[in-house]
């Protein structure tokens, strides 16, 4: 209506336009504007009058619980002890001939057993909210300290969703990355996760069934893509694999990348579409994957994804100072993957128990001279504060250009630690799991369920921690199996 207020009159007998002072007071009158954009603070005058919305104001943009995968899927049972002993049975006898003469008597054949155990593992987090805080209302609703013990649960359990697959499997063995390897602090707190006990069996002579030494008993469940997709053939080999183990693979755990990828390989090519999508409908959704031991069911996660970079932030306080060198070598090797013509470059970060910290250093690029040389990184640890007990290796692709992606761990071992790097890590590269999911298999023996636990209070805070213990027992680890070195299409 009022398009220019400078050039209205007021009143019949008006004799001179409004000036600015008074259109700007006219305007507050019929306008109602959005106030500021800034903090609530900043509003002053009639502004501080308006009314304004604030319902659900507090949004997540992380995680919630259904997207758990392994948590809600991994049978469970009551554990009694904080070392949980079970026994394999690989032998109902030897090799010997079952064949007896007339009168004779056949030898002495008895079953082998072995013991084995698994710790179980403390997870905890502390939380805290100021009294004050408690007696307040809050825009978002609801109750604050019931608000934190919520996060710390989920916190609690993005933990535990990770360390179910991982464990401490990315510590580099002298370059092997068998389970092995980690540091002595980390190996008497941290859960043995799947990828460790299915690496760790994979060679373990009491994991295989001694009635088929010498018929194909000690193949490997550890498969390697080597920048390669999944597809059909990789699932029925696996699965090829662990029924020939006596194994039921029904479960494959995988991030959603590696499921995209492996899914656009069945996007129809031709006008006419093979595969019945009906109603207008494009793409294609495969959720299960059929093989010669049966139907798979394809479960994406996405807490597999896999480890790229250092965090963005620094993690809490205690982190260790970034290490005071990275030096890389080129050296023979007998056991190395790379190959002649291959340029390198790392990147190192130090980690203790308070997580990974910010700093880091850096080595020069690297050629490799012929095929089967190896890399040896020589890492200097931190001049001052907190001593990691391992760091975090990186490196570029085999052009030696490019984002420095994540390949391993090491456990430091002293002022100066070496990383042999052996090409079996591809840098930034994902992982899948094939998994017999039933009981006698796998199970997670629980000591506690989780529970919250009320700190003496000794300052104008209420403090508790959540707390839960249990461990992860995989009976048969070779009834499962690893799929390593996945890669990312483009």
């Amino acid at each position: 209506m009022f398009q220019d207020f400078n050039n209205v009159q007021i009143g019949a007998m008006a004799t001179q336009a409004v000036d600015a002072s008074q259109a700007e007071e006219l305007a507050k009158t019929i306008q109602a504007g959005h106030g500021y954009l800034g903090a609530p603070g900043s509003l002053v005058g009639g502004a501080a009058l308006q009314m304004e919305s604030i319902d659900g104001t507090l949004k997540s943009v992380t995680y919630d619980a259904s997207n758990l995968v392994m948590w809600p899927s991994i049978p469970q049972d009551r554990a009694y002890s904080l070392v949980e002993q079970y026994v394999r049975t690989n032998s109902y006898g030897d090799g010997g001939s079952p064949y007896i003469p007339e009168s004779g008597s056949p030898a002495m054949n008895d079953s082998e057993y072995n013991r084995h155990a698994q710790k179980v593992v403390f997870f905890a987090t502390r939380r805290g909210v100021s009294i004050p805080a408690t007696m307040v209302r809050y825009a978002q609703g609801g109750d604050l300290e019931g608000r934190e013990s919520q996060s710390g649960t989920l916190w609690m359990l993005e933990r535990l969703e990770r360390e179910m697959y991982k464990g401490s499997a990315d510590f580099s063995n002298n370059g092997h990355f068998d389970g092995a390897g980690v540091p002595g602090k980390v190996q008497n707190l941290n859960l043995a996760g799947l990828e460790q006990q299915i690496r760790s069996g994979d060679s373990d002579y009491t994991a295989q069934a001694r009635a088929f030494d010498g018929f194909g008993g000690a193949q490997s469940v550890v498969f390697d893509r080597e920048g390669d997709i999944l597809d059909e053939t990789i699932f029925e080999t696996v699965s090829n694999q662990l029924i020939e183990n006596f194994a039921q693979p029904r479960e494959c755990h995988m991030s959603p990348k590696s499921m995209s990828d492996f899914v656009k390989t069945f996007f129809p090519k031709e006008r006419v579409n093979s595969l019945g999508i009906a109603d207008g409908k494009a793409g294609y959704v495969v959720r299960e994957m059929v093989t010669s031991g049966g139907s798979i069911a394809l479960k994406p996660n996405v807490f597999l994804k896999p480890k790229e970079s250092p965090m963005s932030q620094g993690a809490r306080a205690g982190v260790p100072n970034a290490p005071a060198s990275a030096a890389a070598a080129v050296t023979t090797d007998g056991e190395s993957k790379l190959k002649a013509g291959e340029k390198y470059a790392y990147l190192v970060t130090a980690c203790n128990e308070q997580g990974e910290g910010s700093g880091h250093a850096e080595s020069a690029q690297v050629t490799v001279a012929a095929d089967g040389e190896c890399v040896k990184l020589t890492i200097g640890q931190p001049q001052g504060g907190n001593m990691p007990s391992h760091y975090a290796v990186y490196r570029t692709s085999k052009s030696g250009s490019g984002a420095k992606k994540f390949v391993g761990f090491v456990a430091r071992s002293g002022a100066s630690t070496v990383f042999t790097d052996r090409g079996e890590k591809l840098e930034g590269g994902a992982t899948a799991y094939v998994l017999d999911m039933r009981p006698e298999i796998i199970v997670w023996k629980q000591l506690a369920p989780l529970m919250k636990l009320n700190l003496a209070q000794v300052s104008m805070a209420k403090e508790f921690i959540l707390w839960l213990a249990g461990t992860l027992i995989l009976f048969a680890p070779r009834k499962s199996a690893v799929i390593g070195n996945i890669g990312r299409a483009s």
